[in-house]
């Protein structure tokens, strides 16, 4: 899901929500044009729909009418403003629009069209606006779209108005993952508080595009609050994603130092290689990461317990925690994994573990000459 849901709109609605070019246009489709001009007001839209009054109900050949487009024009008239043809719609709905219009392909509605508009959006569900239609292709629904945007009171409002939730996502995409990349976990709250305890964990652990859990999302977005929201409620912390990482890879790369400590106490191994054989270790790039992890015990699954001892560099400390551990097979199978490269480097004296560890560009000896891949 694209994190600009305004984007995501006009990407998604560009090849439905075409006009004709081959042929002139009618009165009523140079109006919808207009919309999206932002050199003309909303009063002159307005005065525009007053002289034509069936501009409010008339939709084109492939199912959208003045509502939709009104919702589809913020990217174009007013991008990061909370209000953009707010007053066009409210008159539009006023003068009887449909506010369940549906788009002929996709099946696009003023509701998720106007999701961003949150005066607009409470005003089309107060008008009697469906909250449980979705988009026919991809299944977006208004629930997951107004989480996509962080909108708490329209969220509420969905609710407030039946709206039924499959916590199972088919789209791929659920409310829940939306909503745990947010650091206010207000919204997060509100979701979990809807869910039935009978079907909790289906929900809190439900993996949709490539794998991905809301556990991941919150580690990734450096969320601890919310990890721990949804581990109480009952999501599992182990669960990998299509490419084979865990919560602990996302925050080691995203640098969430807080989040790192939280999920090695919880007994994330930092050792658990993905797909590519990178464990959570590989992926650190912040220093004060790199060191959570050079004080981690990995015999006894544990922070150290003890100060490190002076006057070992960073290839020594890593070198002998590494010598201690017993790494997974697929690590062990790699031609160079930088783990191995920081022993190496221990009797070569070249670079340092730390140079290894942020440059991530190990090049294996003479006689093999692949390099190893990059973490993603």
């Amino acid at each position: 899901m694209n994190n600009n849901f305004s984007e995501f709109i006009e990407e998604q609605s560009a090849s439905e929500n075409t006009l004709p070019e081959s042929k002139p246009l009618s009165k009523f489709e140079v109006f919808l044009k207009d919309i999206y001009n932002p050199m003309v007001s909303e009063q002159e839209l307005i005065e525009c729909v007053k002289k034509n009054p069936e501009f409010a109900t008339q939709a084109t050949e492939s199912g959208f009418n003045a509502l939709i487009h009104a919702g589809f024009s913020q990217p174009y008239v007013g991008e990061g403003k909370d209000d953009v043809r707010g007053s066009l719609a409210a008159y539009l709905i006023e003068q009887g629009a449909n506010v369940n219009q549906s788009s002929v392909e996709m099946g696009w509605t003023p509701l998720i069209a106007n999701i961003n508009n949150t005066k607009v959006a409470l005003l089309l569900l107060e008008k009697g606006a469906n909250p449980n239609l979705s988009l026919k292709e991809g299944g977006l629904s208004p629930l997951t779209a107004a989480s996509t945007r962080g909108n708490l009171k329209v969220v509420q409002s969905l609710f407030e108005h039946g709206v039924s939730v499959d916590w199972s996502a088919p789209s791929g995409w659920s409310p829940l993952l939306s909503a745990a990349s947010f650091q206010d976990v207000e919204l997060l709250k509100v979701l979990l508080g809807e869910i039935d305890q009978e079907k909790m964990a289906q929900a809190v652990n439900f993996q949709g595009s490539a794998k991905m859990s809301a556990v991941h999302i919150a580690a990734r977005s450096g969320n601890l609050e919310g990890l721990e929201l949804l581990v109480q409620a009952g999501a599992q912390l182990e669960v990998e994603n299509a490419l084979g990482m865990s919560a602990l890879h996302f925050a080691s790369k995203g640098g969430h130092t807080k989040v790192v400590e939280y999920l090695i106490e919880k007994g994330l191994d930092p050792l658990q290689c993905d797909r590519e054989g990178f464990c959570a270790m590989e992926y650190a790039q912040q220093e004060n990461v790199k060191q959570l992890f050079i004080a981690y015990d990995v015999k006894d699954k544990k922070p150290h317990p003890l100060p490190l001892k002076k006057g070992k560099n960073d290839t020594e400390r890593i070198s002998e925690q590494i010598e201690k551990s017993v790494l997974p097979k697929k690590a062990k199978t790699l031609k160079t994994s930088t783990l191995k490269a920081t022993t190496s480097a221990k009797k070569k004296d070249k670079k340092s573990a730390q140079e290894l560890i942020e440059s991530q560009e190990v090049v294996a000896p003479k006689e093999k000459k692949n390099q190893v891949k990059k973490p993603r």
